[in-house]
C-alpha cells in the first residue's frame, strides 16, 4: 500500500471538520467530552 502525505491545509481542515462534529456530539449527550481539543492542543505547539 503506497504511503500517501496530505497538505497542512488538508489537514487543517479534516481535523476543523471532526471537531464540529464532536461537539454536536457532546452537546447531544452521544460523548462525554470531544478528544479532538487535545488534538488541537498537540498541534498549536
Amino acid at each position: 500500500m503506497p504511503s500517501t502525505t496530505l497538505a497542512p491545509s488538508t489537514v487543517r481542515l479534516l481535523v476543523t471538520m471532526l471537531k464540529t462534529i464532536y461537539i454536536a456530539a457532546v452537546l447531544d449527550r452521544l460523548v462525554a467530552a470531544s478528544p479532538v481539543v487535545r488534538l488541537s492542543q498537540r498541534a498549536a505547539t
